[in-house]
């Protein structure tokens, strides 16, 4: 960091100083390797970062790994399979951000630190009575559950091992864990956590199966143009290759894909690979690693992945080449985007090495033939053309589709069919297949077949999911229409959803009122809580339907009974109303 700043100043006195020139301009070029080099190599011990956590260091989740929609910003910490482990803050700081939320990252902390790092503790159960009583006052001001504010510079200063909450398992937790992220303060970009800290790991990543890629119409393996699996074997520990070491013949341009999980000792969890190398011939054609990334591209993870296979199987394969609108930085090298050019009849020599970050290295190594063909153009003649670089429409009588420049990660050929339901609100529209991504929100119109209904809020746009059942994607009523937002292809309908949420009493107990809320349609939008008709704080948790409210002591008076009432909103405007009268 102390020579980051160095060089800056250098870099200005020679702008200053010095007409342009090529050797100016040579120096620049320098400059900018250099200060990037620094900022991906991290000493550390002058940051010197206590762990968050003063158990014994056992990480079910590690940084990078591959996530629907999204790349892991951080590490997960295993708690003993328990909740409330005192939670530290990992160097000196202040906090610069509170958030609560029934879903993400729940309980959520962020402290800023003068070293150039902000850390972030998430799925908390809670915060330290000094901060909770801060946070409480901030979600009764607003009257919400759900709030993310935050403070200045110093007004909430803490020491390095100052303990700063509880462990958790809220908002959309898998189970009691700390989730930990370290981000680039100025930059807000997630760092990977092992740049700062020592954590042991011995244990070579692993490789459970490549496929082999032909470009559409460019491409073709083992007389296919489709994506081919290929059955690989070990040969001995950290070693693969293609099953009976078989030469795979193939012509034209070809990519590549891994599914490969990185393993730690005494650990049965699995995590993601730190960098993936690609050689052709000895050289390298494709180089990807994982230290940083920017959360306004971690989408782009949908790019990086077949995502076919991850939305038909639940696997993440890894391709090993970029596709044309894939803005992800995490590409140290690319040769013709990463694909192979299979021009030459001759034998090919591939070899792919996956390291974790402590260097623990894996390699399968394959060859493939070049044997000449003809590729065959394949048409599409019902297809319509989209093109990733422009905005793309689709319409007809019944339904619009507005797919803005830049939400396609590469050029594609859109299919569209009709199911018709003479009694429903809309025909059931086949927008091309869900196994396709989108990685920005289109815009989506269907034209209702029977405009019955007075109150409009109560129709809905719903999707089919992999259950085959109908899940909400959002109202709007326009001129007969009902209009949304969606970032997925797939069959849509408009529904009607006029049933209120259903609110249960699950028990009262301690002082503790705890409800089970439930909405099978459109699902719960929002709620209020009130005791004593004042407006109170109820705790909402998602992943288990579950709304709590805690008597307080400061704000109830004790001894007598009290009238609780609960509301409850669906996305559709309908609403629950649970009233009764509890003694505490």
């Amino acid at each position: 960091m102390i020579n980051a700043v160095l060089s800056f100043f250098i870099l200005i006195f020679v702008l200053i100083n010095y007409p342009y020139t090529m050797q100016k301009y040579i120096f620049i070029l320098f400059f900018t390797f250099h200060v990037f080099s620094i900022s991906a190599q991290f000493d550390k011990t002058e940051y010197d970062l206590a762990f968050p956590l003063n158990i014994p260091v056992e990480l079910s989740g590690n940084f990078g790994e591959l996530r629907s929609n999204h790349f892991h910003a951080g590490i997960d910490f295993k708690t003993q399979q328990v909740i409330d482990k005192p939670v530290f803050s990992v160097a000196d700081g202040y906090v610069s951000r509170f958030g609560v939320s029934p879903a993400g990252y729940g309980h959520v902390l962020y402290i800023t630190h003068y070293n150039g790092l902000t850390s972030v503790y998430a799925h908390l159960d809670s915060f330290v009575p000094f901060l909770d009583s801060i946070v409480q006052a901030k979600q009764h001001e607003e009257r919400s559950f759900a709030v993310d504010f935050t403070l200045p510079k110093d007004m909430i200063k803490v020491k390095r091992l100052q303990q700063v909450g509880w462990s958790g398992n809220t908002g959309s937790s898998g189970g009691p864990h700390l989730h930990f992220e370290l981000r680039d303060t100025y930059t807000e970009e997630a760092l990977n956590p092992f740049l700062f800290y020592d954590i042991e790991d011995t244990v070579r990543p692993r490789v459970h199966k490549f496929l082999l890629y032909p470009s559409s119409n460019e491409g073709v393996v083992e007389g296919s143009m489709r994506r081919r699996t290929m059955v690989l074997e070990q040969t001995k520990p950290g070693f693969y290759r293609h099953k009976g070491n078989v030469t795979i013949k193939a012509w034209g341009k070809v990519g590549l894909g891994v599914h490969s999980y990185d393993y730690m000792p005494n650990a049965n969890n699995i995590y993601g690979v730190h960098s993936v190398r690609v050689l052709v011939d000895g050289a390298e054609i494709f180089v990807y690693q994982m230290d940083r990334f920017s959360f306004d591209k971690t989408r782009y993870m949908n790019a990086f992945i077949d995502y076919e296979e991850w939305y038909t199987n639940r696997s993440m394969v890894m391709t090993l080449f970029r596709l044309p609108n894939n803005k992800l930085d995490n590409y140290v090298k690319l040769v013709n985007d990463g694909y192979l050019l299979i021009n030459e009849e001759r034998i090919y020599p591939v070899q792919l090495i996956i390291k974790d970050f402590h260097g623990n290295t894996t390699t399968l190594d394959f060859s493939i033939q070049g044997v000449k063909q003809e590729i065959p153009k394949v048409e599409h003649p019902n297809a319509v053309a989209f093109s990733y670089d422009k905005e793309n429409v689709f319409e007809n009588a019944d339904v619009k589709l507005t797919i803005p420049a830049g939400a396609l990660y590469q050029n594609m050929l859109f299919n569209y069919s009709v199911r018709y339901n003479p009694k429903g609100f809309s025909d059931v529209h086949d927008l091309h297949l869900p196994t396709i991504p989108l990685h920005d929100y289109a815009e989506l119109r269907i034209k209702l077949k029977n405009d019955s209904l007075s109150d409009k809020n109560k129709y809905y746009i719903a999707r089919k999911n992999r259950l085959n059942g109908f899940d909400f994607v959002g109202n709007g009523y326009e001129d007969g229409c009902v209009v949304t937002k969606t970032r997925d292809f797939g069959q849509y309908a408009v529904l009607l959803d006029n049933k209120a949420p259903i609110i249960r009493l699950a028990t009262v107990n301690n002082g503790h009122v705890i409800f089970k809320v439930s909405d099978n349609q459109s699902g719960v939008s929002h709620y209020n809580g009130y005791v004593d008709n004042e407006w109170a704080l109820f705790k909402y948790d998602k992943k288990t339907n579950t709304i709590t409210h805690k008597f307080d002591s400061k704000r109830v008076e004790k001894g007598g009974i009290h009238h609780i009432e609960l509301r409850v909103f669906d996305k559709c405007g309908n609403e629950a109303v649970y009233q009764n009268q509890v003694w505490w």
